[in-house]
């Protein structure tokens, strides 16, 4: 395989709740990509360890490091603060949070192309369409150096700033579901839409991390994961599982995550009489994760759009669950349809509609040759769209092409 060396900027590393990043580039590095991260910060003081990738964080403000590469940028660049004042001012107009983002991150931006230069870095991808690509915009800018994007959900429905801006100056914009695809053609003008390309999030169902799928527990467990945001709809589905509980009084309800919603959840099973059977977990690890799913009968992934308009593209959860072949039960929402196919991949539910997920869950519970047909048909669909490597592979081909 070829020899590139790629900056991807990120905004946390190791992060807790994207797991797919880091499966990207682990994938990226078996392939033959030698891959530096540059990360604002890291998740919960978990900084990267035993990775076999370099990873620079931003440093401090007032700093010997950010003096002495900004020192450097300005000695190779020296039109570097003319340019960074047209970007600021340009932002300045439209988007006054992307001018602050530059503002205040004058340092990282020096710093971070001091260590592209020093490695010799042939190509900067932006992880995410806010921060990350604002960064990679201004580095672009002073360096002349390739840059592309990879875009998801929030930071497409919810923090698009300056997106035309970043397009315009990108050899290319990835999203990872036909959802995000079709609403950056929505916002982008048409001569713009070559760049974007459908690129899934994969999983590599032949990982070690991935367990034994033979046996299914014979108790009736559900789980569901994620941050306990919003979004989520974590609320909606405790209400929908009390539903449960009046015909399957044994049935156990997982919850992995945490977030800003975890004391009303947990006040919302006091009030809905579900301390014994609703068990929230916290934030666990991947590798505990997705044991406790391939030990749950159905993962239920009751998610909404949110008041911001924040919404889930296609969980990595519903991969996760699919390559272990437990059943999913999931809201009707864009992003998660590209996946689960109503009685083919999985149950579809309306979003927000809590007896029609109760009565999904019901019908499912007591119908196992169901649970394995749509187990069964949806492994077959992730082998087919989902495999992490087959869909890193084109993702080289465009870094091959810029």
């Amino acid at each position: 395989m070829m020899e590139m060396k790629i900056a991807y900027i990120v905004t946390k590393y190791p992060s807790i709740t994207e797991t797919f990043l880091k499966r990207e580039i682990n994938t990226l590095n078996k392939l033959g990509l030698d891959i530096t991260i540059f990360a604002a910060a890291h998740s919960n003081n978990r900084k990267a360890d035993n990775n076999k990738n370099t990873v620079i964080y931003r440093p401090a403000l007032i700093s010997k490091d950010s003096f002495l590469a900004t020192k450097y940028t300005l000695r190779k660049f020296p039109s570097a603060p003319f340019k960074i004042l047209l970007l600021f001012l340009k932002s300045l107009l439209s988007f006054s949070s992307d001018a602050k983002t530059l503002l205040g991150n004058l340092h990282t931006i020096c710093y971070y192309i001091y260590f592209i230069d020093k490695y010799r870095l042939s190509h900067i991808h932006a992880y995410f369409l806010n921060w990350p690509a604002c960064i990679g915009l201004a580095i672009t800018k002073i360096t002349n150096k390739p840059f592309s994007i990879a875009a998801h959900a929030r930071d497409i429905f919810v923090e698009a700033t300056q997106v035309k801006e970043k397009t315009k100056n990108a050899k290319f914009i990835v999203a990872c579901s036909k959802q995000a695809v079709n609403h950056l053609k929505k916002i982008l003008p048409q001569k713009l839409h070559k760049k974007i390309h459908l690129n899934y999030h994969g999983i590599n169902r032949n990982s070690t991390i991935l367990p034994d799928t033979s046996q299914k527990p014979k108790n009736n467990i559900l789980i569901a994961v994620g941050r306990l945001i919003p979004k989520k709809g974590f609320p909606n589905l405790l209400h929908a599982f009390a539903i449960v509980l009046k015909r399957f009084p044994q049935t156990i309800l997982l919850i992995v995550g945490d977030g800003p919603q975890q004391n009303n959840l947990s006040e919302m099973c006091k009030d809905l009489k579900l301390k014994q059977n609703a068990l929230l977990l916290g934030w666990q690890n991947n590798k505990t994760t997705i044991k406790l799913i391939n030990d749950s009968n159905i993962l239920l992934v009751p998610s909404i759009i949110d008041s911001q308009g924040d919404r889930d593209g296609i969980p990595n959860v519903i991969l996760e669950a699919i390559a272990t072949k437990t059943p999913v039960i999931a809201s009707r929402l864009p992003g998660i349809k590209e996946i689960i196919k109503n009685n083919s991949t999985g149950l579809l539910c309306n979003p927000n509609d809590c007896c029609n997920l109760a009565e999904s869950i019901k019908y499912l519970l007591v119908n196992l040759n169901l649970r394995r047909k749509l187990a069964q048909n949806a492994y077959e669909k992730l082998k087919k769209d989902f495999d992490c490597e087959k869909n890193c592979k084109k993702l080289i081909k465009l870094f091959k092409k810029s």
